[in-house]
């Protein structure tokens, strides 16, 4: 093809594509050039961002696309930027420069006697650029651009148009937090328009927020509506390209959500298909989830106004997705339950763990991932115009969990990398392992650059109530004698490897060989006390045994107790949930109820008791999700519904029950507080009861961490602080989980105390 004058961007596109010219390019740029390419040869119009994004990637890859164009008679349009990067090979320029490049970074060019000062800034790293040699790489966000700015402000710096906007842009994020302020005025708007439903208080002020910053956490409590307020924003900032990070067993929820609540038409997809045959669905291979994802977001040409692809966070750690570049920019990141990004950088884990270098590259040639989930969502910010952070728990166990947050959705504020974050803010251990604090001299700057993008509302949900109510079980004798031996025996065992942790930390020579104590840590510790909980609720783990190869593989798990089996099906039949009604009434339907359980064989026990007493039984767990719907709701051809709190703590709708039993319990308060909220939420209509189990005369198992999450302290740092282990030690430190959630008794702040059948 041949043009007089200067081509516009989709005609280079289309002679890129004609050409096959993409297959001389490295696979990243034919990757993120191969969306624009497609879109020019279908004929789909391209917006002026648009444009301009692909303008700026032709002209990164000028050097190797240009020669084959020009024998064409087409010349590579240039892209807007009043200020040009400093030309190869022409010497050290005297002042900063400051350009925007497609990859969606901000490069920066400076001396060499600067080179300290950059290092100092957050999320700074030193690259090539495919055609102006090396720079300094920043995220792309109004916060990273003030902060370069700034620093580099003595020093003359030259900026281009699209830096000095960023820079502009983060004037107005500040002045549009007054909107959040409860004195403020509430914005007019109401969602009409982009939600087919009333926005309350605090969604329209997130909203009004979210429009102006391209980054917003959104921290507010479990069924506050996060979810059709990140709709309603995504609707009104027209966002037509959107990924949704999210839990596994959210992923339905999000295209229920969307489907009843969004007033604008999404095409979404989210890795699964149906069976062929009966009901529910199936995962695809990551493979055909890559394909799927790059033909919904970039290549469908269906006519919705938005398309979205839902990915769940397991899939981060997959080294297909770790490698996976879209071939256009997105307009919006949505990651639900954020907290789960809290995790550090490969990196870290290196030093924790010991990984080599050269175990990485053996990693590599494996196709093996190489990052956290954090790691790679913090690369992915470069792919999107904006992000959001949606959570009811944005410091999950710690203050600086929300690093990991933060690094994905805007970089800018404490940077990409773990070390330096640590090395500003924290206080580490001696041996620099894991942090203890905040430092106290940092603590101000960093709560303010927590809530520079943080929205946490109070909120009240005006639900009808909920109580709480404990039923105690005697373990049987022999159930007893084992309990109490395995509690004398971990406490033995604590001590002497408090003893030799004690000598490392002080220099002391630890005696090795046969007799002497193992090395004192979090996991061990836990791995114990675990153990122990899984016996009050009727089941041992019997030590390990030699495997075929000779590794040590766990033993069999044993029935030692029965007690909280026999409890269950005495609390079912009196809660009315009771099978034999159902031929004797016409149209009887036994009271729904959810059981949660920390560990698999309790969920077992709670099978055979449901399956013994002819209620149908479904379950959300790691290995089965025959508890829910299609759309993520309490399945309604299900009696009790077990859920593993882990796997069914999050995201699942399930107030079609009003009573919950806790059968037993991890040491987590946050997921402890996720799991209450899936049955006390907006669309519960009826007053919530809680039914908790426990073992008596158990204080390093059930009493112990119904007593710390009673007080709303960190259960591992409780129960080991009352057998006088310094929890510090082995890096267990104290969570905030946050304000009374719960009580003896306890309304939730609306309606009255609730009567049980019984009383």
């Amino acid at each position: 093809m041949t043009r007089s004058g200067n081509p516009s961007v989709p005609d280079v596109l289309r002679a890129v594509g004609a050409g096959a010219l993409l297959g001389l390019l490295p696979e990243q740029e034919a990757r993120m050039l191969a969306g624009p390419v497609a879109r020019a040869r279908a004929g789909v119009p391209f917006t002026a961002e648009d444009e301009t994004a692909a303008a700026r990637l032709l002209q990164s890859v000028r050097e190797v696309l240009g020669p084959p164009l020009e024998t064409r008679g087409i010349q590579i349009p240039s892209a807007p930027s009043p200020v040009s990067p400093p030309a190869t090979g022409t010497g050290q320029a005297l002042a900063p420069v400051l350009w925007l490049l497609a990859s969606g970074y901000i490069a920066v060019r400076t001396p060499y006697a600067l080179r300290d000062l950059m290092l100092a800034l957050p999320g700074r790293d030193f690259r090539a650029t495919p055609t102006h040699g090396s720079a300094w790489h920043f995220p792309a966000t109004p916060s990273a651009a003030v902060a370069v700015l700034a620093a580099l402000e003595p020093y003359g710096p030259r900026a281009s148009a699209g830096v000095l906007a960023l820079a502009e842009q983060h004037a107005a994020v500040a002045a549009a937090r007054a909107v959040l302020d409860e004195d403020t005025e509430v914005p007019e708007y109401d969602g009409t328009g982009h939600v087919n439903m009333p926005l309350w208080t605090h969604q329209r002020r997130f909203v009004q927020f979210g429009e102006e910053s391209p980054a917003i956490c959104f921290a507010v409590k479990m069924g506050a509506g996060k979810t059709p307020a990140a709709i309603a924003l995504a609707n009104k900032v027209a966002a037509s390209r959107i990924l949704i990070v999210c839990p596994d067993k959210v992923r339905r929820v999000w295209v229920r959500e969307v489907r009843e609540r969004s007033s604008v038409v999404w095409h979404m997809e989210d890795g699964t298909r149906l069976k062929s045959r009966g009901r529910g669905r199936i995962n695809l291979s990551h493979a055909d989830r890559v394909q799927q994802a790059n033909r919904t977001l970039f290549d469908c040409d269906c006519g919705a106004p938005v398309h979205a692809y839902v990915l769940n966070y397991e899939a981060l750690e997959v080294a297909l997705w770790q490698r996976w570049v879209p071939p256009a920019q997105l307009d919006l990141i949505i990651y639900d339950e954020a907290h789960k990004l809290k995790s550090h950088l490969e990196k870290h884990r290196r030093k924790v763990q010991g990984i080599t270098k050269e175990e990485l590259r053996k990693r590599a040639a494996k196709d093996l991932p190489r990052w956290t989930r954090s790691g790679i969502a913090g690369q992915w910010r470069a792919y999107t115009r904006r992000a959001i952070a949606l959570t009811g728990t944005p410091f999950a166990q710690h203050p600086w969990d929300i690093f990991g947050v933060y690094r994905a959705i805007d970089p800018g504020i404490f940077g990409s990398a773990w070390t330096p974050f640590t090395e500003k803010y924290l206080e580490m251990s001696r041996d620099g392992t894991f942090p203890k604090r905040v430092r106290p001299e940092m603590l101000a700057e960093f709560a303010e650059k927590c809530m520079s993008i943080m929205y946490l509302p109070k909120v009240d949900l005006d639900l009808p109530g909920y109580s709480d109510v404990l039923r105690t079980v005697v373990l049987e004798p022999e159930a007893r004698r084992i309990y109490d031996q395995m509690d004398t025996e971990l406490w033995a065992d604590l001590t002497r490897m408090l003893a030799r942790q004690r000598a490392v930390r002080d220099g002391t020579p630890v005696g090795e060989g046969e007799g002497a104590p193992a090395e004192l840590t979090a996991k061990n510790i836990l791995s114990r006390l675990l153990r122990l909980q899984q016996l009050t609720g009727g089941t041992l783990r019997t030590d390990p045994v030699a495997g075929r190869d000779g590794h040590p593989v766990p033993g069999p798990e044993v029935v030692v107790s029965t007690v909280k089996a026999e409890l269950l099906a005495d609390v079912l039949e009196e809660i009315g949930c009771i099978a034999s009604t159902r031929d004797s009434v016409p149209d009887y339907v036994p009271e729904p109820v959810v059981v949660f359980a920390r560990f698999t064989p309790d969920l077992a026990a709670v099978r055979q008791v449901v399956e013994a007493a002819g209620l149908r039984y479904g379950e959300i767990s790691g290995g089965r999700a025959d508890g829910l719907d299609d759309d993520a709701r309490m399945a309604g051809d299900r009696d009790v519904v077990g859920v593993q709190v882990q796997a069914g703590g999050t995201g699942v709708d399930l107030t079609r029950a009003r009573y919950g039993v806790w059968y037993s319990l991890g040491y987590s308060v946050s997921d402890y507080d996720q799991a209450r909220a899936r049955l006390y939420r907006p669309g519960q209509t009826r007053p919530v009861v809680y039914i908790h189990f426990q073992a008596e005369d158990t204080p390093t198992a059930d009493e112990g961490v119904y007593a710390a999450i009673g007080s709303r302290r960190d259960a591992v740092s409780a129960v080991l602080r009352a057998g006088g282990v310094e929890s510090e030690l082995v890096g267990v430190i104290e969570e905030d989980p946050g304000p009374v959630a719960w009580g003896e008794v306890d309304t939730g702040g609306e309606g009255a105390a609730v009567a049980l059948p019984w009383d």
